[in-house]
């Protein structure tokens, strides 16, 4: 009876939660603040993988290298290079689908892959 009342952006940011109590309340929960500040595990994010908020999870959930290729199409690259601690030769791998998704102003930010993009474009 009081499921109704509760203000479910505020929980969803500033509570910790279960992945179990989320999943129960999957229809209720923010996913934009689940996506931010709860801590989530891969499954759980295969799990959701279309109500997470995919620039968050890019930019706040720590992902291993290989859910980040799984998820290529999904995951903000602009975020992936800035905050995750990502190997050069994912980075690297993913330069074909990275020319259509971000701006090169963008990569080049991110001095630590300057100079392979300079040699991967210029090769």
């Amino acid at each position: 009876e009081f499921i109704d009342k509760v203000v479910w952006w505020g929980i969803s940011g500033k509570q910790k939660l279960s992945e179990d109590f989320i999943r129960e309340f999957q229809d209720k929960v923010n996913w934009k603040n689940i996506s931010r500040f709860q801590k989530l595990s891969k499954d759980f994010i295969l799990e959701f993988k279309d109500k997470v908020d995919w620039t968050y999870i890019s930019r706040y959930q720590k992902l291993p290298e290989n859910f980040i290729r799984e998820f290529e199409d999904k995951i903000d690259w602009k975020y992936i290079s800035k905050c995750q601690k990502s190997d050069l030769d994912l980075f690297v791998g993913s330069l074909p689908f990275l020319a259509g998704e971000m701006e090169l102003s963008d990569l080049l930010e991110d001095k630590k892959y300057e100079k392979i993009l300079i040699d991967s474009f210029l090769i």
